[in-house]
């Protein structure tokens, strides 16, 4: 399963990935034009990013019984997760 996500001019992006016995995931995407997200779950979480011409990032993922990942993300060109 491979999805792409192309977003044009985001000013904000949250991404809240709760994980206890299930995923549950919230995502506010704002001027997008295309999403997706892999998430590879087993026992702990395993993420892949890969980004392409962004200028600003800034990840802050916190584990502790269940994931929490935010992210940032200004006038990106293209986005692959």
């Amino acid at each position: 399963m491979k999805r792409h996500l192309w977003i044009y001019e985001v000013t904000s992006m949250d991404i809240r990935n709760d994980i206890y016995g299930y995923t549950k995931r919230h995502l506010w995407i704002y001027e997008a034009i295309s999403m997706d997200i892999r998430s590879y779950i087993y026992g702990y979480t395993k993420l892949h990013l890969w980004i392409y011409e962004v200028i600003s990032m800034d990840i802050r993922s916190y584990i502790y019984g269940y994931t929490k990942l935010y992210l940032w993300i200004y006038v990106s060109q293209a986005i692959d997760i």
